[in-house]
């Protein structure tokens, strides 16, 4: 019979390695990455003086409020996602291991709902989209569709339902931030005849594929498909996934940007 695997151990050692490879990771952007910024703006209407000769002619204004450095937004996704692993592995040991007999995870989805949220924010940023109200409902989303990820995986552990209507609402939440992204790739090449830088593209790839997978773990959980019944397996999934989509969005834009 071929031995049962230690998920227990195998999450200690994720943890471990990976709070060490985002601390590493945070180091290289700072030190590596160019101090290329992108304008966040405030959209409102303006006065076009030219025009309103008897009467005021409204027109789309911009105001600049701040350029945002890539690099330093890199930095602290990277700075945020090491507190949670360093906590498992010590304050909240055993609240950790309280949360995994209770089967339920709270502190992932937070984690995964502000660490989402920036890293969406960047690349709403490389792909044109500078108006800090868009920015804002592009992360405040993210944090929803964690929420309802957090709910659905609370319905199933209390038997209730609404985990399949919870988790699909989740994906429609989750979907409407790749909106105004989507048009935004699609408008460059058509109307300004230019293409995005290539790592603008390999970050479009790599956050679809992790979201992507990351919502397949957690409906075959809600399920109950063979392994994902066993929650530790389920939890090293999520474990994987997230670091995996992480270390790619910061490796792709620290070569993408370099000096």
């Amino acid at each position: 019979m071929s031995k049962k695997p230690d998920f227990k151990l195998q999450l200690e050692r994720l943890y471990t390695w990976s709070a060490v490879g985002y601390v590493g990771l945070a180091i290289l952007a700072v030190l590596l990455m160019a101090n290329a910024t992108f304008p966040v703006s405030i959209g409102h209407l303006a006065k076009d003086v030219l025009a309103s000769q008897k009467s005021a002619v409204l027109v789309p204004g911009a105001r600049l409020v701040l350029d945002l450095p890539i690099k330093w937004l890199v930095f602290a996704t990277l700075l945020l996602s090491t507190i949670l692993p360093v906590l498992y592995l010590t304050r909240l040991k055993k609240q950790y291991e309280k949360a995994v007999k209770q089967r339920v995870m709270p502190w992932r989805w937070v984690d995964l709902g502000v660490t989402s949220a920036l890293m969406m924010g960047v690349v709403a940023l490389l792909s044109g989209l500078h108006d800090i109200a868009t920015l804002k409902l592009v992360g405040g989303f993210m944090v929803v569709t964690c929420s309802l990820g957090w709910l659905a995986e609370k319905s199933v552990t209390d038997g209730k339902k609404l985990a399949k209507p919870i988790f699909i609402t989740s994906l429609l939440t989750g979907a409407l931030p790749w909106l105004p992204i989507a048009v935004s790739a699609v408008a460059t090449p058509f109307f300004a005849a230019v293409r995005a830088p290539w790592y603008v593209y390999a970050l479009y790839v790599e956050l679809l594929a992790g979201f992507t997978l990351l919502a397949l773990n957690q409906w075959r959980y809600i399920k109950k498909d063979k392994n994902w019944k066993e929650y530790l397996f389920v939890e090293r999934n999520y474990t994987v996934l997230s670091i995996a989509t992480r270390v790619a969005f910061a490796v792709t834009l620290i070569v993408g940007l370099l000096k």
